[in-house]
């Protein structure tokens, strides 16, 4: 088919993977307080592991990333974050929200209480602290587009400098990972 100028292809049809696939699925989903936008992408990822999920696995988590976003902001001429407890409090709630089945950010736009301004949330299959971090981070910064880009909008917004990251593990080598920033 031609469109003006432009030469048009027909895509072949991608066949789904089977219930017997191996690959782990994910999604990911924003918020922008600012916007009232939400979105919600999902994909596939690697094979999960036995891997335990601890208080240190969290910590092990959070500094991971923390150096990620920063060394990422940094590079983009961006302050960095700061871990804020009060954000990771709420991070963790948020987390197990998910876990338990909230709509998605429906915490986050209904709660009075909300110390924070724009949430990521992601939902991805286990792995060790640092290789989740890499993950979540590659989702939300540089395949993001099926969310318009707000993960990574978020994580770039140079108004925010507060961070607060919570996790929780749900079915069989899953974790949801909330991000709150102000």
């Amino acid at each position: 088919m031609v469109l003006g100028k432009v030469k048009l292809k027909k895509i072949k049809k991608v066949k789904k993977p089977s219930k017997a696939s191996s690959g782990r699925h994910s999604a990911t989903i924003t918020a922008n307080s600012n916007t009232g936008k939400v979105n919600v992408a999902y994909g596939n990822s690697g094979n999960s592991k036995k891997i335990v999920f601890n208080d240190q696995y969290v910590e092990e988590f959070k500094q991971a990333f923390l150096n990620l976003v920063n060394d990422w902001r940094k590079s983009n001429g961006t302050s960095a974050f700061s871990l804020n407890s009060e954000l990771n409090q709420y991070a963790a709630k948020i987390a197990n929200d998910q876990k338990n089945g909230l709509d998605n950010h429906a915490g986050f736009i209904n709660d009075p209480n909300n110390p924070s301004h724009a949430e990521n949330i992601g939902y991805v299959s286990i792995d060790t602290p640092a290789k989740y971090a890499k993950r979540i981070f590659y989702e939300m910064v540089y395949n993001d587009a099926a969310s318009n880009w707000g993960h990574r909008d978020n994580l770039a917004n140079p108004s925010y400098s507060n961070l607060g990251l919570g996790l929780s593990k749900y079915g069989d080598g899953y974790l949801a990972v909330a991000m709150e920033l102000n």
